[in-house]
C-alpha cells in the first residue's frame, strides 16, 4: 500500500511501508564467511572501523576447533584420574576447564572488538593458549607413563 502525502511543494506518493524503513542490524552469524569478508571490504573502503567484523570473521575459522581442544584438554585429566580419583573429580575438572576456556575466549574477543588486540589474535587466543596447555599436559602425562 502507498500513502499520498501533501506539503507546500505539492503531493507525492510514498510507496514504502514503515517496516521497509526499519533496518535490523545483522549479526556476524547472519553472514556467510564470504559475505562477511565482502562486508569488511565495503566498510574499509568507506573508511569505517572493521575490527568487530574482522574478529567475527576469524572466529568463524577458530570456533570449530573448540570441540577438538576440549578433547585434547580432557585426555590429560582422564589419564591423570585413572582409577585413583573419582568420576566426579574428572567431570568437575572438565567443566572448570571448559568454563575457563569460554571466559578467556570472551575476554579476548571483547578486547579484539574494542581494539585492544588484533582481530586475528583475539579470535585465536583461547585456542592457542588452551591448545598449548593441552599439548603440554598430554606430552608430560605420556612421558611420565612411559618412564
Amino acid at each position: 500500500s502507498s500513502d499520498v502525502c501533501s506539503s507546500d511543494l505539492g503531493e507525492f506518493v510514498f510507496a514504502a511501508k514503515p517496516s521497509d524503513l526499519v533496518s535490523r542490524r545483522r549479526r556476524a552469524s547472519d553472514f556467510s564467511f564470504e559475505q562477511l569478508r565482502n562486508r569488511i571490504a565495503v566498510l574499509r573502503a568507506r573508511g569505517l572501523s572493521t575490527a568487530s567484523f574482522e574478529v567475527d570473521l576469524y572466529e568463524k575459522l577458530a570456533r570449530p576447533f573448540a570441540g577438538l581442544l576440549m578433547v585434547i584438554l580432557g585426555l590429560p585429566v582422564a589419564i591423570r584420574s585413572g582409577r585413583n580419583t573419582s568420576l566426579t573429580y574428572g567431570l568437575g575438572m572438565g567443566m572448570a576447564v571448559g568454563f575457563l576456556y569460554w571466559t578467556v575466549d570472551a575476554v579476548a574477543v571483547s578486547a579484539g572488538k574494542n581494539g585492544g588486540l588484533s582481530p586475528m589474535v583475539a579470535a585465536w587466543a583461547a585456542n592457542a593458549l588452551f591448545g598449548a596447555f593441552g599439548a603440554t599436559f598430554y606430552i608430560t602425562r605420556i612421558g611420565r607413563r612411559s618412564s
